[in-house]
């Protein structure tokens, strides 16, 4: 005669691959949405910097300068 296994329908749950499973999608989950901050930051630090790398910045300041010498010429 033979005794026939049977499997339960309701296998016990392994709590830690769970609770592993749990907190990797968390860390994930913070790495995606720190990771599209810091790419939102970069793009507005980009945007900030851009007349720099431009060379307006430098254009300004000597046009600041010329109008400071022609004030100065026509006040003497």
């Amino acid at each position: 005669m033979t005794t026939h296994h049977t499997v339960p329908l309701h296998p016990p749950i392994n709590w830690s691959k769970v609770a592993f499973l749990w907190a990797a999608s968390i860390t994930v989950a913070g790495w995606v949405f720190f990771g599209a901050q810091g790419e939102q930051r970069l793009k507005t630090l980009e945007a900030r910097t851009q007349p720099l790398a431009n060379g307006d910045l430098v254009a300004v300041q000597r046009d600041v300068a010329w109008i400071r010498d022609r004030l100065e010429r026509d006040a003497s």
